[in-house]
């Protein structure tokens, strides 16, 4: 018995954020790490036909991102299986059917028969002769329907239980399926939809990451390899120089150890030998004792094997008085079916009749459900338009943000452009009030006259570049900063006639 926790998918605990996320949306990749599950499990276990039917439903998944024709799958392998079970069964209703005309045959042959040797020159005894003939024909018949009833009696239990097993084999696969693959259901929900590509842009973004640093990674250790190959031929040309300078050191120790080694070799064969003679002794009293109890052995066998030959005799004999009363019991049950042939064939063509009333009433009802979702995909269509045109709208504002972003970026060097020359003004005011204050050097007022009207021309400068590119909010913008420094100048400078002239 197979549960459903043993076909279910399942997954290590130490996945990365990117795995996470594609098995939460992508169906297909769920589909072959279940196939690969599957695979592992025993022949027997897969052979079942719930995993060969869970199987073919995922190879079918496996080349697809959603699951939008995963019901459509399930009714086609559904319909299929059940034609296959009743194609199964049709050798059975040959046989069924041929059953009564094979007595009816016998019946018209034994009554030729009878007719075709029908002599009335003795009398009577043609006339017994014709009622045996006819007795015999007429039974034929008779047994043929007996059978055919049997056979259906027979064919009529495995049916349904076939029946009942692909039933449960669809309701089986169709939950597991629901509960391992991930659903369609934010496709009408176009807010979670946006969630859902803005998790997975933060996903792509972190995969990105991870494979720039595992690109780090391979490269770092394809170095550190070559810095071992590199090590390894500096190792390998100093064991060469080593070699060649010990070998003769070596050459005359390894003549010390043979002579050591061979007057040990000598010493222990002779040990060896005097072992080896004292085990072949011990192995032949062994074997003479195992021997001995072999024997004992196989006398218990022989009687053994003798006594249950006579317990399976006896048995024997029982299953034959068993299946004599079954015989008689046989007889009786097939008087009763004749009794209660007609009564059933009667109560058959009833149900028969209201099962047609069903089905036709079923037939109305599959066509109101067929328009109801004919309605339902014209309204999912509808919805996909609409999320179509949120995601356009999506992409429009992200394009603005991106553009205010870098318009931002160049308010900010403006501001610090001017924040300089501010700077520069103040610089300069107060050398002017530095030369008002000597005024004894006129070429050094002049120099700094000179230097207030170039910062004026620059600031005035920044002022129109900044007036062109820049919109008309950031414009404002800039203007009240400009106003607020402006104020701050004058508000600084107001016992100073010259620097407020100058601001």
């Amino acid at each position: 018995q197979l549960r459903d926790d043993d076909l279910m998918l399942t997954l290590p605990g130490n996945l990365q954020t990117s795995e996470k996320w594609l098995l939460r949306n992508d169906a297909g990749r769920v589909a072959k790490l279940w196939l690969q599950s599957l695979g592992d499990l025993p022949q027997s276990a897969r052979r079942s036909p719930l995993v060969v039917r869970l199987a073919e439903l995922l190879q079918r998944q496996s080349g697809r991102v959603s699951t939008r024709h995963l019901s459509d799958d399930l009714r086609e392998v559904s319909s299929r299986e059940g034609d296959t079970a009743y194609d199964s069964l049709q050798l059975i209703r040959i046989i069924v059917w041929a059953i009564p005309m094979l007595g009816f045959l016998g019946t018209v042959i034994g009554i030729t028969q009878t007719l075709g040797g029908l002599d009335f020159s003795d009398g009577i005894a043609a006339v017994d002769r014709l009622k045996s003939g006819l007795y015999v024909a007429f039974d034929t018949t008779a047994l043929g329907l007996v059978l055919s009833v049997v056979a259906i009696f027979l064919q009529f239990p495995v049916e349904r239980s076939e029946q009942r097993l692909l039933g449960e084999i669809d309701r089986r696969v169709g939950s597991m399926l629901s509960a391992g693959l991930p659903s369609d259901d934010h496709g009408d929900n176009p807010a979670a939809h946006i969630a859902e590509l803005c998790d997975g842009i933060r996903v792509a973004v972190g995969q990105s990451l991870t494979s720039q640093a595992e690109l780090w990674r391979t490269t770092i250790d394809e170095a550190h390899s070559h810095w071992e190959r590199v090590a390894e031929d500096n190792s390998q040309r100093i064991a060469t120089a080593l070699a060649s300078s010990l070998r003769p050191l070596l050459e005359m120790h390894t003549d010390k150890l043979s002579a050591t080694l061979g007057g040990h070799t000598s010493s222990m064969k002779q040990q060896l030998d005097a072992h080896g003679e004292s085990l072949r002794n011990g192995f032949g009293n062994h074997a003479s004792v195992l021997k001995s109890q072999f024997d004992q052995h196989s006398e218990a066998f022989q009687a053994t094997v003798k006594s249950q030959i006579a317990g399976q005799s006896e048995t024997l004999e029982r299953h034959s008085d068993s299946l004599a009363r079954h015989s008689e019991s046989f007889s009786e049950i097939r008087s009763q079916w004749n009794q209660d042939l007609a009564s059933r064939l009667q109560k058959w063509n009833e149900a028969y009749s209201a099962g047609a009333d069903a089905i036709a009433a079923h037939h109305k009802s599959l066509d109101r459900q067929a328009a109801a979702l004919i309605d339902q995909n014209v309204r999912l269509t509808e919805a996909q338009n609409q999320l179509a045109l949120a995601s356009n709208r999506l992409a429009e504002q992200t394009v603005g943000l991106v553009e205010t972003n870098r318009r931002t970026e160049q308010i900010a060097l403006l501001q610090r452009s001017l924040d300089g020359n501010l700077l520069r003004l103040s610089e300069v005011n107060a050398a002017i009030q530095h030369g008002i204050q000597v005024q004894d050097d006129a070429r050094q007022s002049t120099a700094v006259s000179d230097q207030l009207s170039g910062a004026m021309l620059v600031l005035a400068r920044a002022v129109d570049v900044l007036t062109k590119q820049l919109p008309t909010t950031s414009r404002n913008v800039v203007k009240g900063e400009l106003g607020g420094h402006a104020d701050v100048d004058q508000s600084d400078t107001t016992s100073k006639p010259l620097t407020r002239r100058a601001a």
